[in-house]
């Protein structure tokens, strides 16, 4: 077949034998150049001249050396294009065709004009081609259902995730509280403020844990197991109720201040809290105002909207600063997905493509073992994943300014483990993926979920409870929680949270290793 026409048919042998020719190659060779002849002289041979007449022509053995330089060299004559294939006398005439080989005759009736038009709309395309190909297609991807299937679900699967894990207001954040307040009596009413504007806090939001002492809650918020203490004096509620009157002393403005700490490093959650104060002290000013001017008819101020006369001061933060960015929060979490995916993208073609070319059997014929083909690429890969950390950390933190005030040693030596991680999940891609297109849609179908999932752009306290279990089980979640602490915290591997991300990094790398080596061995086998 030659551009979409079939030339010859029949078994190979009769070919062989039909055109004199020691291989099928020959055989082709043949056949295109006799038709580009026939084509470029059919003008000159008249309008009664068949493809069919001309494709038989030169085919004795005694012809087939000066042939194809006949051809090459258009020394055919017009004559010999009117010479029957049938006719005995013919000079150049061919034995007879056999049966099982069919010569495939086109006729060229058509004049010079037409012979033009078509030679000039050869180049554009032809419908039915188009439905043949489509047709085509849809049987390529019929073989695929599953994979079809999952492409389908990846779009609905994305914009839930983006749903249940972006956006969100935080919950169950733990909070520490040290309420030293002794209330206030009033004929015929006790009040604790302090009380009051506790139940207020969204418990939601919130959960809140009592200490008596100021030294253990901020131990609490050092060691990352609380987000925030809030201290209420011992005459919290008596210079509240005075400062609501208009007073305006010095020590009962300080009396009625509800002192926090708070771990600043994580923009949205300490953005939340602050909202959820001033939204409680807001009810709380609103319900007390109310109380007491119905029962005593004290005149207090009820124009409590203003920040400014809110009684709460916030302390230098425990972690991070008072000018924290959503760049400080994201930072982290990119730094570690840009390396994590950029190593998936280093070995996901790796195997596909060696098993394309041979290579990959070559490799285990020669007594070389997967393990030992998937250590080789490990060694070549990490030296570049090293040349992308050194750019990435030097474009971060020199050029851009992030925030940071822990060990630069951790941070490389963090990135550089969970870029193994991604090595590890590529190898998983290779070996399970048939060709290069499944191994790019996979690679592709796991940026978008780990990103929104693994508390990268959003908290994972802002998820749903259910997916925040899914959540912690990814390779990112755990990892991006120990590089944030690193960095925003200054913690090193003598916290938990930091050396579990480094145990759980380690952990799906080699978990990864091990499902790509058996999925290998399950491919090879069969």
């Amino acid at each position: 077949m030659r551009n979409g026409r079939i030339l010859a048919e029949g078994h190979p042998d009769l070919l062989l034998e039909r055109f004199s020719k020691p291989s099928l190659e020959d055989v082709f060779l043949h056949l295109c150049l006799r038709e580009d002849n026939i084509a470029g002289g059919s003008m000159q041979r008249g309008p009664s001249t068949t493809r069919e007449q001309r494709l038989l022509l030169g085919n004795s053995p005694d012809s087939k050396d000066g042939d194809k330089e006949r051809l090459l060299n258009g020394s055919y004559d017009d004559d010999v294009g009117m010479i029957s294939p049938n006719d005995p006398n013919a000079p150049f005439s061919s034995p007879p065709v056999p049966q099982d080989v069919a010569i495939i005759s086109y006729d060229n009736r058509g004049s010079h004009c037409s012979d033009n038009f078509k030679n000039c709309c050869a180049g554009f395309p032809k419908m039915r081609n188009i439905v043949a190909l489509l047709i085509k297609n849809g049987h390529v991807m019929r073989k695929n259902v599953g994979f079809l299937l999952f492409q389908f679900l990846l779009p609905a699967i994305q914009i839930a995730l983006f749903a249940f894990c972006i956006g969100g207001t935080p919950k169950g954040l733990n909070v520490q509280i040290v309420n030293k307040d002794v209330g206030v009596s009033i004929p015929g009413l006790n009040i604790s403020v302090s009380d009051a504007f506790i139940t207020q806090l969204d418990s939601e939001v919130m959960t809140k844990h009592y200490t008596n002492s100021v030294a253990v809650g901020k131990e609490h918020v050092r060691n990352g197991s609380a987000w925030a203490l809030f201290l209420f004096h011992t005459n919290f509620s008596q210079d509240s109720l005075e400062r609501m009157n208009g007073s305006s002393n010095k020590s009962v403005v300080e009396g009625s201040t509800v002192e926090i700490w708070m771990d600043e490093t994580n923009q949205q959650i300490f953005m939340t809290l602050k909202a959820k104060i001033v939204e409680a002290y807001q009810n709380l000013a609103a319900a007390v105002v109310q109380q007491v001017k119905d029962r005593y008819n004290i005149s207090l101020p009820t124009n409590l909207t203003s920040t400014e006369q809110l009684p709460v001061h916030y302390n230098t933060p425990i972690y991070g600063r008072d000018k924290n960015t959503f760049l400080d929060f994201v930072a982290p979490g990119i730094m570690c997905s840009i390396i994590y995916f950029l190593a998936v993208g280093l070995t996901a073609l790796t195997l596909v493509m060696e098993i394309k070319e041979g290579l990959f059997e070559r490799s285990l014929v020669s007594g070389v073992t997967v393990l030992e083909i998937m250590l080789g690429h490990i060694g070549t890969q990490f030296l570049v994943m090293v040349i992308q950390t050194a750019v990435l950390v030097v474009f971060a933190f020199a050029v851009f300014n992030v925030y940071t005030v822990g060990p630069m040693v951790v941070v490389v030596l963090f990135e550089l483990l969970v870029g193994m991680t991604g090595m590890s999940l590529g190898f998983v891609i290779s070996t399970g993926a048939s060709n290069e297109q499944a191994a790019t849609q996979l690679s592709l179908a796991v940026v978008f979920p780990f990103l929104l999932a693994s508390g990268i752009l959003w908290p994972i306290e802002a998820m749903p409870q259910w997916l925040q279990y899914i959540s912690i089980c990814l390779p990112l979640t755990l990892a991006v929680e120990a590089q944030r602490s690193v960095v925003g915290r200054g913690w090193d591997l003598s916290y938990y949270v930091v050396y579990r991300g480094y145990l759980v990094a380690a952990g799906w790398a080699v978990g990864f290793l091990l499902l790509a080596l058996i999925i290998s061995k399950i491919r090879h086998s069969a």
